[in-house]
């Protein structure tokens, strides 16, 4: 290859990324976290020439993308949510779009007055910390727990909110249990919801490399969901609120079960930027 400017090389990746089945744009934002570079810094040197060293770290993970459907966040080491960089490793899951979503319906909520600025918040399943911390950094008088079985996704989080300068309390355990009887004005979750028999319509590298306990649940998904359902009066304070991110098939089932279990309680599902069911919306 001959290639030596940044664009030259960067071109390159993008078209032996598309001829190997892969999303081309993988090459751009690689090129720009492995180059360190910003988009402002990638429009002044793009043609400048790039390092042999960078080169060929670059040309290798982009072989290992297309060989070995690696993940690209992985070998960088982090992702992007919400406009900040967060680190991932193995032991979490890439955040996606979707739960940008999320975020952002809790944070129309607080600025509806729907939900206090410094409210009392659970966020169950936090792996990489993502949505506390980005809750946090928008609404610093927030007080936020974190919850997660993962101890490796724990240390995680916490590393993130230590970059971020924020102030979580976060604690190791399954759902509830880590915080015993405490109660919430807003509880929070992203939790397992994909059934193994879905398997077939997910990306060769979510179910290669993501850690399978972050993304599987029994009975098709739903189990989590229906644990939460057990515990969730005992948790949330009245006038309280539940929003959580479930797969965009579920809802109407997840309907059913609020309303048997939960009959005094309230639920609503709001859609995902494409249209699809994605947030599960429960109140008083």
């Amino acid at each position: 290859m001959i290639n030596n400017t940044y664009l030259e090389v960067q071109a390159w990746a993008s078209s032996f990324l598309n001829e190997n089945n892969q999303e081309a744009e993988i090459s751009y934002h690689l090129m720009l976290d492995m180059a360190d570079f910003s988009v402002s810094e990638w429009q002044m040197h793009q043609n400048d020439t790039i390092p042999s060293e960078l080169k060929g770290a670059y040309e290798a993970a982009i072989h290992k993308v297309v060989n070995e459907n690696y993940p690209w966040q992985y070998i960088v080491g982090k992702a992007w949510f919400y406009g900040e960089d967060f680190k991932v490793t193995p032991a979490t899951l890439i955040p996606r779009q979707e739960t940008e979503d999320l975020v952002s319906f809790v944070l129309k909520q607080i600025k509806k007055g729907e939900i206090q600025p410094d409210a009392k918040v659970l966020d169950i399943g936090t792996g990489t910390g993502i949505i506390a911390i980005t809750l946090k950094m928008h609404y610093p008088s927030l007080q936020i727990t974190a919850t997660d079985i993962s101890p490796e996704a724990l240390a995680v989080a916490e590393e993130n909110a230590r970059a971020k300068k924020t102030d979580i309390r976060f604690l190791a355990g399954d759902l509830f249990e880590p915080i015993a009887d405490e109660t919430f004005d807003v509880i929070i979750s992203n939790p397992p919801y994909i059934g193994e028999e879905e398997t077939d319509v997910m990306s060769k590298s979510t179910i290669l490399y993501e850690p399978k306990g972050a993304l599987f649940a029994e009975d098709s998904g739903f189990d989590i969901y229906w644990r939460i359902f057990d515990d969730l009066r005992a948790h949330l304070r009245p006038r309280g609120q539940f929003i959580a991110e479930f797969g965009y098939k579920q809802g109407n089932r997840l309907l059913s079960r609020v309303n048997a279990v939960l009959p005094e309680l309230k639920a609503n599902i709001i859609q995902d930027y494409t249209g699809n069911d994605r947030i599960l919306w429960i109140f008083s």
